[in-house]
């Protein structure tokens, strides 16, 4: 298979695999949406969205380092890739832990301060995942990554619905979200 082919073939197959991915992440929100009452769906979108916004104020995209770096295969800065993703979960976590209850008084759930503190939970999981998922792209390598994102959604695609059922409120989507991280970090390790 020439170059392009295998470019092509890529990037068709990743391109599928994050379609797979929201559509599976669509509906683990659908189902978890039609069991919780609306202000709970309300407190666990606020909840997940805090998360994601802080999470984005920290991202340099040591992945794409990886894969785009001359170096990426080096052990070393394999290596600083791996400390600084850790490092970067301890401050994250960190962060949510500590503003945790002003963001829940801010969004006017006082109540619910202890689920945004223990989301402080993901991105110290998120810490310790693997960089190798996305070093494989150096050598068009796309089916691990897949695998891994494809099988930890349908995992909290999964988990969400009995999830629901048994707690019946919004601290399902922080259980669901750490239950997906958690499959990544561990499957990270073995792909």
């Amino acid at each position: 298979m020439s170059l392009k082919q295998r470019m092509i073939s890529g990037g068709m197959q990743v391109g599928l695999s994050q379609l797979i991915s929201m559509g599976l992440s669509f509906g683990r929100n659908i189902v978890i949406g039609r069991i919780l009452s609306i202000e709970d769906m309300g407190i666990a979108s606020t909840i997940a969205l805090a998360l994601q916004v802080i999470e984005s104020a920290s991202d340099i995209n040591v992945n794409q380092l990886m894969i785009q770096s001359k170096d990426g295969d080096d052990p070393q800065l394999q290596a600083n890739a791996h400390t600084y993703t850790l490092l970067r979960g301890v401050i994250t976590a960190a962060v949510l832990l500590l503003l945790g209850g002003p963001l829940a008084r801010l969004f006017g759930v006082p109540d619910a301060a202890w689920a945004f503190q223990l989301m402080a939970l993901a991105p110290l999981i998120r810490g310790v995942w693997h960089q190798d998922l996305w070093r494989y792209h150096r050598a068009m390598r796309f089916g691990p990554l897949v695998r891994v994102e494809i099988l930890s959604q349908v995992l909290a695609l999964l988990a969400s619905w009995p999830l629901a059922i048994w707690l019946n409120n919004y601290s399902v989507m922080l259980w669901v979200i750490l239950i997906q991280a958690s499959v990544v970090a561990i499957l990270s390790h073995i792909a």
